[in-house]
């Protein structure tokens, strides 16, 4: 039909036929056909080397670069499961009786009887009427269960907690790899992705995802779709828009300006996510368009940006909000409100664009340092080691640092020039991977970095700690009067503080207050969720926000020069 053919893929020893058309690469036709087993970082550039299949009669290729064929068969290898941070540290809704907002009064912004202006339901037509109707079927269906979801929806992972709204108790969570994952492992790839059909194939993939999951957590608790009656969801900008439908095409190109930022209510079936039919589901408040729900959410369970009382305990000084992934997000809150910003940090955090990066799953090396037989590498699970992530990345590159294998500049010894130097131990460590300077992270040297891998790291700390000396500048306050510092998302649950110091990735000042907190954004999600008095707090912190664009900052450009070092 329209000129396609049909291929065939074998995965977990099942085999299975999909229709590709002429033109195009067998990662198109993968993702066209749903199958997002296979990791493209790069979004189908080539460069990342991450899409290898085995193509029978032509050896392992790039799906990104080898064209289907009539006929051909594919073997994917598969992933394993990357550990998803479900819970965070702070659960403040855990102290506080429930108080949902989803039983009683239209969809809309606190208060209001329609959709928040500027709200996703707003863009979309939605509110109102719809959501009278929800209220009225909550009164006639007193005697069933009623039960709400919390979802923090990452460019990385998405979770989603179940709560019973009446007694506020979370009753199961699940977390997975976001399936938006083979179109990119970054914002920046999500949006070109769009490009074309690419957003209705972006957008059923996360929809068919959380209808699945939350299906599943209904089931759990003996429940079907019927019963759940409000979600609040925590994203980006991005993931909020491609959920919701709408392009994010405006977000990929100057003044970066979003088509909405959220903040109101949209009736489930208008989202396409099966599970959440019945459902009234808010969407977090964001503050631009690279600040998104999910730090608005964060900042909630955090309890940080909001206004201190008239009367009351003096207002807690300066304190630091990290969410370190893809794209570097933060917050500097004081007793005057919060300054944010976001910065492109790229995947190398995740894993990806690092020759044998993975994300945080069995095999990954999570730290390393260097022991009486050279370098210990701690493995996720205790098997043998297949790769590094992100945690790992920092720690071998301080232990690289501090035992002189690497300079100031990120330059990596070659091992005649370690052993000139005296350096025989540390010379059996160095050596070289597809032409350019490597270091070995195992004794069995299948886990290395690269000079290439360095320097991606160095690309995504520089953004990272320009971008808080960028905020602290613009506030006027020395990295000494931080108070605090949260560390949230998964890569933030892992960080060695003393690795990040090391490597410039934090500023030493702001090293020995720093506490990781984990996944905040669905902390503060459930807040909202719970609490009618916490959804006006979260759009009140939204509206104390300011942004800081730092693609126009001269001091965040210098700044970004002078971190590159080591």
């Amino acid at each position: 039909m329209g000129g396609g053919f049909t291929l065939f893929y074998t995965l977990d020893s099942r085999r299975r036929a999909i229709t590709a058309r002429p033109g195009q690469t067998v990662l198109a036709a993968l993702q066209n056909a749903g199958v997002t087993a296979l990791p493209a970082p790069c979004g189908g550039a080539g460069s990342c080397g991450k899409c290898r299949v085995r193509a029978e009669g032509l050896g392992w290729v790039l799906a990104c670069r080898t064209p289907a064929a009539p006929g051909m068969e594919l073997f994917l290898a598969g992933q394993g499961a990357a550990a998803v941070f479900c819970q965070g540290a702070l659960r403040p809704w855990e102290a506080l009786p429930p108080d949902p907002w989803a039983l009683d009064g239209p969809a809309g912004g606190p208060g209001t009887d329609g959709p928040a202006a500027g709200s996703a339901a707003a863009v979309l037509g939605t509110g109102g009427p719809a959501a009278d109707g929800l209220a009225n079927a909550f009164a006639e269906d007193a005697d069933k269960p009623l039960l709400g979801a919390a979802v923090d929806l990452g460019t990385t992972t998405l979770v989603v907690h179940l709560h019973d709204l009446a007694t506020g108790r979370r009753l199961a969570s699940a977390g997975e790899a976001n399936a938006q994952g083979p179109f990119g492992a970054d914002v920046v790839r999500r949006i070109a992705a769009c490009e074309g059909g690419g957003l209705a194939r972006l957008a059923g993939a996360v929809r068919g995802q959380l209808s699945r999951i939350t299906a599943g957590l209904l089931a759990g608790a003996g429940a079907g779709p019927s019963a759940l009656r409000a979600v609040c969801v925590a994203g980006n900008t991005i993931m909020l828009h491609i959920l919701a439908g709408l392009s994010p095409a405006s977000m990929g190109r100057a003044p970066f300006a979003p088509l909405t930022l959220f903040g109101g209510e949209v009736p489930g079936r208008e989202l396409g996510v099966g599970a959440w039919q019945n459902a009234r589901v808010l969407l977090c408040p964001c503050v631009a368009g690279y600040l998104g729900g999910d730090i608005t959410a964060g900042l909630l369970a955090c309890g940080l940006g909001l206004p201190p009382a008239k009367q009351g305990p003096p207002a807690p000084g300066w304190r630091l909000f990290l969410d370190i992934g893809t794209n570097g997000e933060m917050a500097l809150a004081g007793p005057d409100g919060i300054l944010c910003c976001a910065t492109a940090a790229g995947p190398a955090f995740e894993g990806a664009g690092i020759t044998l990066g993975m994300a945080g799953a069995a095999g990954a090396v999570s730290g390393v340092s260097w022991g009486p037989a050279g370098p210990a590498a701690a493995v996720l699970d205790g098997g043998p080691a297949k790769g590094v992530c992100g945690s790992g990345l920092v720690e071998a590159a301080a232990m690289l640092r501090a035992v002189g294998a690497l300079d100031a500049s990120g330059r990596l010894l070659r091992a005649e020039e370690a052993e000139a130097a005296g350096g025989e131990e540390l010379a059996d460590w160095l050596g070289e991977e597809g032409g350019q300077p490597a270091a070995y992270l195992t004794p069995d040297r299948r886990v290395y970095l690269t000079q290439s891998d360095i320097r991606q790291l160095q690309m995504a700390k520089a953004a990272v700690a320009a971008g808080i000396a960028a905020l602290l500048h613009a506030a006027g306050v020395g990295a000494h009067e931080v108070q605090a510092v949260y560390l949230a998302g998964g890569f933030g649950s892992c960080l060695s503080v003393k690795s990040a110091r090391a490597i410039g990735l934090l500023p030493p000042a702001l090293a020995a207050p720093a506490q990781a907190v984990g996944n905040a954004a669905g902390e503060g999600a459930a807040l909202a969720l719970l609490r009618r008095d916490a959804r006006r707090q979260l759009a009140a912190l939204a509206g104390r926000c300011r942004y800081l664009e730092l693609a126009t900052d001269p001091f965040f450009m210098q700044e970004y020069l002078e971190q590159m070092h080591f």
